[in-house]
């Protein structure tokens, strides 16, 4: 409660003063947050500040006169009190409104020794619904029994006792089936929030393994597309060698035959001439190598 009385007072402090309705429904609530905690005079301070017009615009003249009229039965002033629940009366149309109001006016007679004419406001009660498990009869019920206490009827006062220990035994037993079915939901909930986090778990595993096989498939790929280029650059080499050694057997053929040729043609002209010094430096060591090597080079016709 002091953090809603807290809220409620900031943000009081940012409505323009065109926003008359945003104003109200605030003070609204803060009055009942200072009745809850016990601050009676504070709540009726706030409550005499609201514009009733506003309440008529924003629809809340029913809220309006029920706080107002429990507050005013708290600070003693019961014909004001009686007053603004008789307003709810002759405008409400819902049931609960005309039950909490004839208990709080019930209330206030009491509270002013007219027992009798208490429970003839509680009677009217009883008869707006045959449905006796809301909670507003709680009010009813108690003050059923404080009246008939008062006048010394206890058989009734016992009737009302019990009806009230029945009704607080069955909003108890609501109240438990209810947390009892969050709870369940909560179960459910907590329940379906794994399976899906199980199955996330399972879809991430399965994206890995998607992935490190395309990985694995990419770099195997890759290994086989450098394989084939590598494979084809050496074929490129090895034929361009072949090529080179076809072209070069090629030109021996062509001029290994006319080297020994003009070799021998010219030792014979040597000979021929007498020039037989010069036949013998002709033929030397490294020019008898290099016409063997000629004469290995030719390829002799099978």
């Amino acid at each position: 409660l002091d953090e809603s009385i807290a809220s409620a007072k900031f943000s009081l402090r940012f409505y323009g003063d065109n926003d008359s309705t945003g104003i109200t429904k605030t003070l609204l609530r803060l009055g009942v947050f200072q009745y809850e905690m016990g601050n009676i005079d504070s709540a009726y301070s706030i409550y005499s500040q609201i514009d009733y017009e506003q309440c008529i615009i924003s629809n809340r003249m029913n809220e309006y006169h029920i706080n107002f009229g429990i507050i005013y039965a708290e600070c003693g002033d019961l014909d004001s009190s009686i007053y603004c629940f008789q307003r709810v009366l002759d405008e409400s149309e819902k049931p609960e409104d005309y039950i909490l109001c004839y208990s709080n006016i019930a209330s206030c007679y009491i509270d002013s020794g007219a027992y009798e004419t208490a429970i003839a406001y509680l009677d009217s009660t009883l008869q707006i619904t045959t449905v006796k498990t809301n909670p507003v009869f709680e009010l009813v019920y108690e003050n059923y029994f404080i009246a008939y206490s008062a006048i010394k009827e206890i058989d009734s006062a016992l009737v009302y006792a019990y009806k009230m220990k029945e009704l607080n035994n069955f909003l108890f037993q609501k109240k438990m089936d209810q947390e009892i079915q969050e709870l369940k939901n909560l179960y459910i909930r907590e329940r379906s929030l794994k399976t899906k986090v199980v199955k996330s778990d399972q879809a991430l595993n399965q994206s890995k393994r998607e992935f490190l096989l395309l990985f694995i498939v990419g770099l195997l790929g890759l290994s086989i597309g450098a394989g084939v280029i590598l494979w084809l650059r050496y074929k490129n080499v090895k034929s361009s060698r072949d090529n080179l050694l076809i072209t070069q057997r090629l030109l021996r053929s062509q001029i290994t035959p006319h080297f020994l040729y003009n070799s021998l043609s010219t030792i014979q002209g040597m000979i021929l001439n007498e020039e037989n010094k010069m036949v013998f430096h002709s033929i030397s060591p490294e020019g008898v190598k290099l016409l063997q090597k000629t004469i290995d080079k030719i390829e002799l016709p099978s």
